[in-house]
């Protein structure tokens, strides 16, 4: 990510709350990816005051989540400095964070994930404040019936079912919905923060957990597959069992539902939305089969040791 030249034309630019904080003058830039080509309505206001980040929000949702991490603990997000409405649009402004250049690591991701279990526990026992969060819901058994064809055949697909029951059954709580490095950043100083709340939900604790380790950055995962055992291992240690009573067998059950679902949600949108089946949907077909897989082989198991 990196930053660009911005023409931002808003009022918010003139709204007396952000040229309190930084003080004029200050120059507008704008984040963008090169990697994806895209930009984001993400910008970074700098004067010789001080350095800020400014959202454009695409929902309340996004504001609610803020709003409850607040309530929780607000240093596992950026410091918030105020939320303003200007016309159409909902902003953001934040703290901005110096960010490590290096390429991400264990321990960053090890902090992350403590973090994560933290939250997850706070919440799976705390329903405060959720009702205003959107809900996670469940594929029915007729949405996942629609993707029967050559690629997931009746065999897959009643595997499938079987893995959106699991997570409909797993403890709730409220979850960020699309935790990747992207919406997470590593400070100088080693701290970690979450951002990019839109996606936040009440939902299936395990679902976090199961993006992080189970998506693609195109062609290789966001974090590096060796850690994986560590990672998923010390998520386990850090909840509270007094709330999630479960035995490691069925966290990894759980565990393996939640991959099986990033994958599914790929495939889903390139069949409904018919879009070609390019070399990332193969890709996610793969490892979504391959998930099936091993979940049969977690199931089994199950059942033998009952």
């Amino acid at each position: 990510m990196i930053l660009i030249k911005s023409k931002l034309s808003s009022k918010i630019l003139q709204n007396k709350k952000l040229i309190d904080l930084v003080s004029i003058p200050f120059s507008v830039k704008q984040f963008y990816s090169e990697e994806y080509e895209r930009e984001y309505d993400v910008f970074v206001i700098q004067s010789n005051k001080t350095k800020i980040v400014l959202k454009k929000t695409i929902d309340q949702n996004e504001i609610n989540s803020y709003n409850l991490l607040e309530y929780y603990d607000q240093s596992i997000v950026p410091k918030i400095y105020f939320i303003e409405k200007e016309e159409d649009s909902t902003w953001i402004a934040m703290e901005y964070i110096d960010e490590k250049n290096s390429p991400l690591d264990k321990s960053s991701v090890e902090q992350l994930v403590k973090k994560l279990a933290n939250m997850h526990s706070f919440f799976g026992n705390n329903y405060k404040g959720l009702s205003n969060i959107k809900q996670w819901e469940k594929r029915e058994d007729g949405a996942i019936d629609k993707l029967l064809d050559n690629d997931l055949t009746q065999h897959y697909i009643n595997t499938i079912k079987k893995s959106q029951k699991i997570l409909s059954d797993s403890r709730t709580t409220f979850t960020h919905g699309d935790l990747i490095p992207l919406n997470f950043v590593v400070s100088c100083d080693d701290d970690v923060k979450i951002i990019d709340w839109e996606t936040g939900r009440n939902g299936p604790y395990i679902l976090d957990l199961g993006r992080l380790l189970g998506d693609f950055n195109k062609k290789t995962p966001w974090v590096n597959e060796l850690w994986e055992n560590v990672i998923i291992k010390m998520y386990y240690d850090s909840i509270n069992q007094e709330i999630f009573k479960l035995t490691y067998e069925r966290f990894l059950l759980e565990y393996e539902c939640a991959k099986l679902n990033n994958y599914l949600g790929i495939i889903s949108a390139h069949k409904t939305k018919n879009w070609d089946r390019t070399k990332w949907y193969k890709l996610n077909l793969d490892q979504l089969i391959k998930s099936i897989g091993k979940l049969e082989s977690l199931l089994k198991s199950c059942i033998e040791h009952s």
